[in-house]
């Protein structure tokens, strides 16, 4: 059986910071800098409206 050898390069930078967000090259994934963006602990339905203030925004 033969052997296959995976060759996989990181991107670089892996990851970049841009304004207050923070993107991962290699997987393309982003989230912000400040990882609470509410005002503490809220309800489902008030992290839904936080969520699509924030689009609303064009966060």
């Amino acid at each position: 059986m033969k052997k296959l050898k995976v060759v996989f390069l990181f991107p670089e930078p892996r990851f970049e910071v841009i304004g207050e967000i923070i993107f991962d090259n290699l997987t393309g994934l982003f989230w912000t800098k400040k990882a609470d963006l509410g005002p503490g602990l809220v309800t489902w339905n008030e992290a839904f409206e936080i969520i699509m203030s924030l689009i609303e925004k064009n966060f």
